[in-house]
């Protein structure tokens, strides 16, 4: 019975290591400071984009669909 609760053990250490290093190589992206976040918005959130038209709607449907 022991050598089964320890291979538990060394399974749940194995997992744990390898969740460690998945979210490891999810955090490789260097951090910007939040000032350039908030400068980011501001300029983004400027943007206004005007509804197209139905025209306009049909080309983009058609490229999107591949026709």
């Amino acid at each position: 019975m022991s050598s089964s609760s320890s291979d538990q053990g060394v399974k749940a250490t194995v997992q744990a290591k390898e969740k460690d290093e998945s979210q490891t190589e999810l955090n490789t992206a260097p951090k910007v400071p939040d000032q350039f976040a908030d400068e980011s918005f501001k300029l983004f959130s400027k943007i206004q984009v005007e509804e197209p038209t139905p025209q306009e709607a049909q080309l983009g449907i058609a490229k999107i669909s591949g026709g």
